[in-house]
């Protein structure tokens, strides 16, 4: 995502990015630190040692300047330690793919998403799946998008 235009209005940070879409509130913009800090721990592999000098690093490069990235921290933090409740709804809901093959991107929007939602519960299940949705169409194809919804949609009504 390429930040292309940033500004507040009414108490709200706006946020366009280089595809015109345009991120309002501090909820989506914590979900979407979060899922940045996830991708960048994975593919270097140092979530351990320093999720604090990633998220710092993650939101001096993206700039919100009102996100709270403590709770971006405790997010990842909480997420980190609920992987092995996360992957494996993962890999029951979606058997034919591998957690390894997958995009790095898909697999940091999906396990946040699920944490978000069904581990911790802190926003409704619905709403993450939306929020899920809208964040893939930024980084992702639509075939991406679409097993998004799909395996949270799979998820959501089988874990009522």
């Amino acid at each position: 995502m390429v930040l292309q235009e940033s500004h507040i209005r009414n108490a709200q940070i706006v946020v366009t990015t280089n595809k015109g879409q345009k991120f309002k509130g501090l909820a989506r913009q914590r979900r979407l630190a979060s899922i940045v800090v996830l991708f960048t721990g994975s593919v270097k592999n140092v979530f351990k040692p320093s999720v604090e000098n990633i998220t710092k690093s993650i939101g001096d490069l993206i700039g919100y300047k009102n996100v709270d990235y403590e709770k971006v921290i405790d997010n990842v933090k909480g997420l980190i330690a609920n992987i092995d409740k996360i992957d494996p709804l993962i890999t029951k809901y979606a058997p034919r793919r591998k957690l390894d093959d997958m995009d790095l991107v898909l697999l940091s929007i999906i396990r946040h998403s699920i944490y978000e939602g069904f581990i911790v519960k802190c926003t409704p299940e619905k709403v993450v799946i939306n929020e899920a949705i809208e964040i893939s169409k930024i980084y992702l194809e639509k075939s991406k998008t679409k097993f998004i919804s799909g395996l949270l949609g799979t998820i959501y009504e089988k874990n009522d």
